[in-house]
């Protein structure tokens, strides 16, 4: 915008929570849950206030998901779903806020997903319109014009309700991403047939999936019987918990760069099973390293190591326990005081790497929904104090 590299995503979100607009009309090609998870949030709180949102996705083309539909109902849009009966692609990607003294429209090539809205190089022009002057209103009418007739073609444009989802979703319709995840990849080293000898660019920091939509599972499965109002829905089929989060401590954001000590967590003994298993490997204590798609607070990602490793019952130490050595990346990122949450999530099969991770801090608009999340309470041994965590 202005000439200025820009995540769309992040000026959508801005730009619902302006108080500028009335009404919101998205339409795009493919949306999946790692993109509707990240706007969910501002949206959900825009129609919250008494406004309303439309938003027309293509179906039957192998990307758009019943997991990224439900997140947009369960928000309050009116979502639309554009079919062509498998002829050519329905293929826009057009996001427009109406409000009575301004209207942003953005036209370009970013779909309703994470890539699309953080982190491809895509290319959108963003226009911001007076609705009250004679130029401006013209240009809006063609715009407008154009997307009625769209949505005219009823027999190729439907409402999708909540009732309507589990048949789109069984059918194939609409994609499942438990069955048919879209990985990220971020490759860790030189790839294989790399051309022109290409160096690797920065990769830009994405916001964390909010957490009222976690995690991804079969649209309209119903709550499993017995569990409390406001549990999470069960994980994805064969991939148990997708989100780790948990309370830091002071103690736990200690140890910065420049700082004796090593940046290590005590983990909770049942969060363990969300980390890659342990082994014997040469070490004294049953360990393992991992790759995390690190998000830095100053907008870029970056690929760390983590290790996990356990101290077992019997250990020359006297008790068992569980840590995680997170690296100075990760704990400089906190603001050394006790409150920060740390947030790891487990991305779809086959990415590279498997985990990504966020120091959300209790300013930022995920905080106080995630706390809430993190039911659960632990006295870790030593000086890491209480803890509150989730995992889901």
């Amino acid at each position: 915008m202005n000439g200025q590299i820009q995540q769309l995503g992040e000026l959508i979100n801005r730009e619902f929570d302006s108080g500028n607009y009335v009404h919101a009309e998205i339409w795009v090609a493919y949306a999946t849950a790692g993109g509707t998870s990240r706007l969910y949030g501002a949206l959900e709180a825009f129609i919250r206030s008494g406004h309303h949102a439309d938003v027309h996705v293509g179906l039957n083309n192998g990307v758009t998901s019943g997991q990224a539909v439900e997140h947009m109902l369960k928000a309050g849009a009116t979502v639309y779903g554009f079919d062509t009966g498998g002829t050519n692609l329905f293929h826009p990607k057009i996001y427009l806020l109406r409000g009575p003294v301004s209207t942003l429209v953005s036209v370009g090539s970013s779909n309703l997903t994470s890539e699309g809205l953080f982190r491809n190089f895509e290319a959108n022009t963003i226009t911001s319109f007076d609705p009250n002057e004679g130029a401006d209103v013209n240009a809006l009418n063609e715009l407008t014009a154009v997307l009625r007739n769209l949505r005219a073609l009823t027999t190729n444009c439907r409402v999708i309700t909540t009732a309507r989802l589990p048949g789109l979703f069984a059918s194939g319709v609409l994609l499942d991403e438990r069955a048919t995840p879209r990985p990220q990849r971020v490759p860790a080293g030189p790839q294989p047939g790399r051309r022109f000898g290409a160096g690797r660019l920065v990769i830009p920091a994405a916001p964390p999936p909010h957490p009222d939509v976690a995690p991804v599972r079969a649209p309209g499965v119903q709550r499993q019987r017995g569990a409390a109002a406001g549990q999470a829905a069960p994980a994805a089929v064969g991939r148990g918990p997708q989100y780790f989060a948990m309370t830091l401590s002071e103690f736990d954001t200690s140890h910065r760069q420049g700082v004796p000590g090593t940046p290590e967590i005590s983990l909770p003994e049942d969060t363990a099973a969300f980390f890659p298993p342990v082994s014997l490997q040469g070490r004294k204590y049953p360990d393992e390293y991992f790759q995390v798609l690190l998000n830095e607070r100053r907008g870029t990602a970056k690929l760390v190591r983590y290790r996990i490793w356990h101290r077992p019952p019997g250990a020359a130490v006297g008790h068992a326990d569980w840590r995680i050595n997170v690296g100075h990346d990760t704990i400089d990122q906190t603001r050394n005081t006790a409150g920060d949450i740390l947030l790891i999530t487990r991305l779809p099969m086959g990415s590279s790497p498997e985990y990504e991770a966020w120091i959300v801090h209790p300013t930022d608009p995920e905080h106080a929904t995630l706390l809430a999340k993190c039911s659960a309470n632990v006295q870790t041994r030593g000086a890491g104090g209480v803890k509150q965590y989730v995992v889901y």
